[in-house]
């Protein structure tokens, strides 16, 4: 009888994590996918309205969110990205652009403080793969920039593009 107590337990316990949003959710859109966590909402629940090709959003709020763009033009060359994205971006610190790798995607990275907005900080990270440029914008405020970085890192650790 204690054995059974025991699983109906455990049992009651998952049904409520699972209803606190709890565990990971699968982001899948025009080819891309990736993990995020899901407490997360998803598309315009987020609430917020980035600018750009956005093939789809997850987040907070308004400020605190992951977009993810997708470029229908040829993808373009990593050494080109690196050396124009302080440029064609408004808001690209210099300092910050670097190249990093996530499982087989090479991207440009960047931080970027965008115009007109106060405490507000974006990691970005554009890649090329399946014949198109793409673009993980990683936004947040400082209330939330923890949470929203440790999402963006499970995302980049996940992404996969077709």
């Amino acid at each position: 009888m204690r054995t059974s107590t025991t699983a109906l337990a455990a049992a009651a316990l998952a049904a409520s994590v699972t209803g606190c949003g709890g565990g990971d959710k699968t982001f899948d859109e025009s080819g891309m996918t990736f993990t995020y966590p899901g407490d997360l909402k998803a598309g315009r629940s987020v609430g917020a309205t980035p600018s750009g090709r956005v093939i789809g959003i997850v987040g907070f709020g308004r400020d605190d969110y992951i977009a993810a763009r997708g470029q229908r033009s040829a993808a373009l060359p990593v050494d080109a990205l690196k050396a124009n994205l302080p440029a064609v971006v408004a808001g690209v610190i210099p300092a910050t652009v670097h190249i990093e790798r996530h499982g087989k995607l090479t991207m440009v990275a960047a931080t970027e403080k965008p115009p007109g907005t106060a405490n507000v900080e974006s990691q970005i990270y554009f890649f090329n793969g399946a014949g198109r440029t793409w673009q993980l914008e990683c936004r947040s405020t400082p209330p939330r920039r923890t949470r929203i970085r440790a999402a963006c890192r499970r995302a980049l650790a996940t992404i996969k593009v077709s």
